[in-house]
């Protein structure tokens, strides 16, 4: 399948300087068929719109709640897969494509990472700072993917 149909779960709060670049970025660069908002701030609501996201209302308490009203009202578009993503995370432009290819074909269900990197940007100080998170280091947690960018075949969805 060459364009599969994935959409973006995003709940947010605040972040309004980064929200509608991380949107647009999904859809534009990553090729996202929706990327879907749930939170309950009139101006994340606003920004979400104005980016070309879908709006879902919802508390913000829990945040595991939003995320299931997410992916609830994502059913109603038949996806392929689904992407975890927070309101500022930027995946890169090819972690679509080459996640995909192990979905596929059935060879799996879920595609994560278990490490990622950062920049930190003060527009203060107009300074950056550069990171690498290498995952989880306790024993229990070691081969656990990180949250952010884990895509979900429409098979383990559908259990």
């Amino acid at each position: 399948m060459n364009n599969p149909k994935i959409i973006a779960v995003i709940p947010v709060y605040g972040r309004i300087s980064l929200l509608p670049f991380t949107i647009k970025r999904l859809l534009e660069k990553n090729k996202l068929f929706k990327v879907i908002c749930c939170g309950n701030k009139e101006e994340d609501k606003k920004a979400c719109l104005e980016s070309g996201a879908e709006w879902v209302q919802i508390k913000n308490n829990p945040l595991g709640n939003k995320w299931n009203k997410g992916f609830e009202y994502a059913e109603q578009f038949d996806p392929d897969g689904i992407l975890f993503v927070g309101s500022s995370d930027w995946i890169s432009q090819n972690w679509i494509p080459d996640a995909w290819k192990f979905l596929e074909n059935d060879e799996y269900q879920m595609v994560g990472k278990k490490t990622f990197l950062m920049v930190d940007i003060n527009i203060l100080t107009n300074k950056s700072y550069y990171c690498k998170w290498n995952g989880y280091l306790n024993k229990r947690r070691a081969n656990e993917p990180i949250g952010i960018g884990r895509l979900i075949s429409r098979k383990f969805l559908s259990k």
